[in-house]
Order: structure tokens, then sequence, then C-alpha cells
């Protein structure tokens, strides 16, 4: 099991947050102060508060299989339109 971060999907929890807290956009507070998560080489930090990241499962060996299938949907269309086009030059 993994964690999925955008469309990919990481093994590990500290690859999936530190993909996650690097893609946030710092902000400006009301009083000029500037708000991102930094990290401390082992854990990310916001306002000196440890923060996690709640990130849906995912399973690599899923996301293969998906790719798979969808490869041979291609193939297999590609194939049909080949058989067409073969049969069409028979015909003249």
């Amino acid at each position: 099991m993994g964690y999925q971060v955008g469309n990919q999907c990481f093994t590990s929890i500290e690859a999936a947050e530190n993909q996650y807290f690097s893609a946030v956009a710092p902000a400006v507070s009301a009083g000029g102060e500037l708000i991102k998560p930094e990290y401390s080489g082992t854990q990310w930090i916001l306002n000196g508060t440890v923060i996690h990241a709640q990130l849906p499962p995912c399973d690599p060996e899923q996301n293969l299989k998906d790719g798979m299938e969808l490869g041979w949907l291609l193939f297999g269309i590609m194939a049909v339109l080949y058989g067409f086009k073969w049969i069409k030059g028979l015909m003249r």
C-alpha cells in the first residue's frame, strides 16, 4: 500500500509528504508574515507545529495493472484499424 499525491503513488509516507508539502505555495498573513511549511530534516513544521498530511491510499501494482489494461485496449483498437486498412487494400 502506498500514498497518493496528485497522480503519483509513493511507497513511503516520508516521500509522499515531501512531495506534497514542497508543492505548497507560501502565503502572507495579514501582518505581513510569510507562512510556509519548512522541512527540518526529519519532519515538516508550520509555525512551530509538526504537521502531517492525510493522503489517500494507493496501490502501485494496481496502477501498473490499470496501465497495462489501457495499453492492451489501445493496441486492440490499433489492430482493428490496421485490419480494416488491410482489407480495404485487398478490395482494390
